[in-house]
């Protein structure tokens, strides 16, 4: 895990300190530099994999040149695949990639399991390749300069470059409408690109053409895997499986989040019994949230011997926290509450491990949100099966009333309320709607704002997340599962509930309810010191439409705004504080 950086630009010969002082903390342990042809080549190196100075980037192989970030997780299996004959220096995953791209060009890219962001010259094409994973679990971004090019892991490099910061007003337009981020090859800067996941860019003299290697059909599964649910079950948890093996790789300490919900759980679970690792378990104890299941993850860990780590995150999270964690973002999320997360991974790295397992991508997969349980229903409604459209509308309702079933707080009978809903909805009905709402999660409204913000935020703090989940046998076996196995009776995400229950997890195959990893954020919204300067950073958003900012200003007034005005109010208020970052800090940068 790593930084890289590059450029071609003959007229700005010195940019290797200022953009590996902005980036220091993705590569703390070591640095490296390289002049080829007319490109400047730069890596900040994050030791994970053969520790030894044999490791060290920029690496070179033929006149060909590599640098890397990210983890090749099936590494040592390419190795004995491909290179059983080669003399190789070092221990590294980057080596074997190195080998592999000189024997077999980018035609190896669908080999590949892992999470990775690279940078490849073919001296013999004059050709620089951008390289990035299929999912974009690693970041990677461009900018054209004249006739030249740079690039870099992180934005803020690129911003250097330009003369004058000019914001991409459509993109920042769509965040303040929907909260949706990081969706296309734009950023929030104009002429600032990032590579589309599954995509490479290749530059050569002055040109920069893009190209799509990764098509979604890389692992096809096995029809006869499906046959009945339990076969189902089997075959994903024993892919899951490998994929937490691979990703245990590692020649340091290795870390993992619980939060007491299904995704970290199973995975903890599955690293426990089937592979025995030992894992250092960290569990995030939200202060004044009535929902903290911080207990359940340290009773867990305690039941395989392990002691989970508690990091308390207090309910009043301070502003500058919160301005702490908008830089590390480089763009706003959907909420301020990513200072509970920097907690998390600070502890992290305090007890030495710099590799933490996570549980991203499960949700999305699988169906994990009350979005998908209303897509769900709808999807079970327009195939005509209403019993099972009923009991998912019955599930759906209670996601969003735990004591339904006890207290009932409507007096309108639960089916008659789903006869009018679905009324309502009648139009809007698709035999689809479940996976093409998975989908649209997946590639644009959710995952791509959760990997970016699980890349910056523990790579502040010099360390490397990595999801089992984000596997891509595990993703495309997953698209093939039935609805049943993602949302069914059992409560969403199904076949984890079934898994967890095999291992004797009941506690969590009973509880449908979905608390997320969060924190309380109302008494930051409530505080009037940072209400104050809310109120002075809405008044400064001239991108947002009057009506949205009378709206913001008076939610801004309610005494406990709800979750859903909340994070309307730090949208409103988010993107004039991060433009206000960077033109305070973009005058003090010189590049030496």
């Amino acid at each position: 895990m790593c930084s890289i950086a590059g450029y071609n630009l003959p007229e700005r010969p010195a940019l290797n300190h200022a953009f590996m002082n902005l980036m220091r903390h993705r590569g703390p342990d070591a640095e490296g530099s390289v002049v080829v042809d007319d490109w400047v080549l730069l890596h900040q190196r994050l030791s994970i994999i053969d520790l030894s100075p044999a490791a060290r980037q920029p690496m070179e192989l033929h006149g060909n040149w590599l640098i890397f970030n990210g983890e090749i997780y099936n590494y040592k299996e390419l190795r004995t695949v491909h290179l059983a004959d080669a003399q190789l220096k070092s221990a590294s995953d980057t080596e074997v990639l190195l080998h592999l791209l000189d024997r077999h060009g980018l035609a190896i890219l669908n080999q590949l399991n892992g999470m990775f962001a690279f940078a490849w010259y073919n001296r013999a094409e004059s050709a620089l390749h951008l390289v990035r994973d299929r999912f974009g679990v690693k970041p990677l971004y461009w900018t054209p300069q004249g006739n030249g090019f740079a690039f870099a892991s992180e934005i803020k490099p690129l911003l250097l470059l330009q003369e004058r910061l000019r914001w991409d007003e459509e993109m920042i337009r769509t965040y303040l409408d929907s909260g949706v981020t990081d969706h296309n090859h734009r950023t929030f800067a104009e002429n600032i690109f990032q590579v589309p996941p599954g995509h490479y860019v290749r530059f050569r003299v002055g040109h920069a053409e893009t190209f799509r290697w990764y098509h979604g059909a890389d692992a096809p599964p096995d029809p006869a895997a499906l046959r009945s649910p339990a076969d189902a079950d089997a075959c994903f948890e024993e892919l899951l499986t490998d994929a937490v093996r691979v990703r245990l790789r590692s020649d340091v300490p290795v870390a993992i989040t619980l939060s007491g919900g299904l995704d970290s759980t199973t995975i903890y679970v599955l690293a426990k019994e089937h592979l025995q690792a030992r894992l250092h378990p960290f569990t995030l104890v939200r202060e004044g949230f009535l929902e903290d299941e911080s207990n359940n993850a340290r009773a867990l860990a305690a039941r395989y011997g392990d002691e989970a780590t508690p990091v308390a995150c207090p309910a009043d999270l301070s502003w500058d926290d919160v301005m702490d964690s908008l830089y590390w973002l480089e763009f706003p999320v959907w909420n301020h509450s990513p200072p509970a997360y920097l907690k998390v991974y600070r502890a992290i790295q305090a007890a030495g491990c710099k590799v933490v397992l996570e549980g991203h991508g499960g949700d999305e997969l699988l169906g994990g949100y009350p979005f998908h349980v209303r897509a769900a229903w709808h999807t079970l409604l327009a195939r005509g099966r209403l019993r099972a459209a009923f009991e998912m509308f019955c599930y759906w309702q209670e996601l969003y009333h735990p004591d339904l079933k006890t207290k009932r707080p409507h007096r309108t009978p639960l089916w008659l309320r789903f006869l009018k809903a679905g009324a309502g909805d009648i139009r809007r009905l698709d035999r689809d709607q479940f996976e093409k709402s998975l989908r649209r999660g997946f590639e644009r409204d959710t995952l791509p704002i959760i990997l970016r913000n699980f890349d910056r935020l523990p790579m502040a703090c010099s360390v490397e997340s990595r999801s089992p989940f984000l596997d891509y046998r595990v993703v495309e076996w997953t698209r093939r599962l039935p609805m049943s196995s993602k949302v069914g009776p059992e409560g969403s995400k199904a076949i984890l509930r079934r898994i967890l229950r095999k291992h004797g997890c009941e506690a969590l195959w009973r509880n449908k309810h979905k608390v997320p990893f969060t924190v309380n954020t109302a008494p930051f919204i409530t505080a009037p010191e940072n209400r104050r300067r809310l109120v002075e950073a809405i008044h400064n958003n001239h991108l947002l439409a009057p009506e949205g900012k009378r709206q913001a200003l008076q939610l801004l007034e309610c005494a406990t705004p709800s979750l859903v005005n909340r994070l309307f109010v730090w949208r409103a208020a988010a993107v004039p504080l991060m433009q206000q970052i960077y033109t305070g800090w973009l005058p003090k940068m010189t590049i030496n």
